[in-house]
């Protein structure tokens, strides 16, 4: 998610500052994500990134308000818990 802009990015392409929020969706790709995507998105600034873990079966939210990982949902039919 990006911050709004009157020429909607077709002057040139989003920086580091214009990025609100990530979202990784990974299935295999965890990993990759948790250790090394999450931390660039932190060394960039970015304000908040969220993991949704497929195979856990959870959304790790990173950022200001989301100082850790969110748990895992116990038996939820619904990733978010």
């Amino acid at each position: 998610m990006l911050r709004p802009r009157d020429d909607f990015y077709t002057s040139e392409h989003p920086k580091a500052e214009d990025v609100l929020l990530v979202i990784e969706i990974a299935d295999s790709s965890l990993p990759c994500d948790r250790e090394q995507k999450l931390p660039l998105y932190a060394r960039f600034s970015i304000p908040e990134a969220w993991l949704m873990d497929i195979p856990g079966r959870a959304i790790r939210c990173i950022g200001p308000r989301n100082t850790a990982p969110t748990p895992p949902a116990s038996n939820s039919p619904h990733p978010t818990g």
